[in-house]
């Protein structure tokens, strides 16, 4: 018996624990799957000549996106509402700078590894 329990108890408040953000990649299937609250902090990753930068928004300023036909296939800024950038922001960039699935599991391997993004690494 909990604190929390007992305290929901006596307030007859339902209590609905949150789910750990996981990332779950399956290699042999090609695939990624985010669940949870995932968050995407300041970072950078390069893989071979394709470079992304993830840098937080201002409450002022909404998210922006600054992949658009000026900008070069091989280096974009993402940046994301808050103290985090957006996660299917930084999916989109990726498809848009045409990276194969293999070269994006990567990419969330290491910006697990390096703190970049809080979720638990499941990997099959």
């Amino acid at each position: 018996y909990t604190v929390a329990k007992f305290i929901a108890d006596l307030l007859e408040v339902p209590i609905t624990p949150d789910s750990p953000a996981k990332i779950l990649i399956n290699r042999t299937k090609n695939t990624i799957v985010a669940s949870g609250d995932v968050r995407v902090n300041r970072g950078m990753i390069s893989i071979q000549d394709k470079t992304v930068t993830l840098r937080p928004g201002t409450p002022d300023q909404p998210p922006a996106y600054t992949l658009n036909n000026e900008t070069p296939r091989t280096s974009v800024e993402l940046d994301g509402p808050g103290s985090y950038a957006d996660l299917q922001g930084l999916i989109d960039t990726m498809n848009a700078m045409g990276l194969s699935t293999a070269q994006v599991i990567t990419m969330f391997e290491d910006l697990i590894s390096a703190g970049a993004i809080n979720a638990e690494l499941l990997v099959q």
